[in-house]
């Protein structure tokens, strides 16, 4: 079983950049970086979104580590 998101995440031509850290249980963490805007002056037609995470965790029992990296860019045209 399991879930799937469907709310993509799409560029947007208001600025806006998240940063998250997350920590838990066996050493686990990491960080998530979510930026986007437009590219270009005031009446910009393009955008751009980048999504980046690192994440880490040590496992209950040895030898179970589990590291992983994700980088994620798109890139939107306004036509209109």
């Amino acid at each position: 079983g399991g879930t799937v998101n469907v709310v993509s995440k799409k560029p947007s031509f208001n600025a806006a950049t998240t940063l998250s850290l997350e920590n838990g249980l066996f050493d686990a963490g990491g960080i998530i970086l979510d930026s986007t805007g437009p590219l270009g002056g005031g009446n910009a037609k393009l955008a751009y979104r980048l999504v980046a995470s690192v994440r880490d965790y040590d496992g209950y029992f040895d030898g179970t580590e589990t590291s992983s990296y994700l980088v994620a860019p798109a890139v939107t045209y306004q036509i209109a």
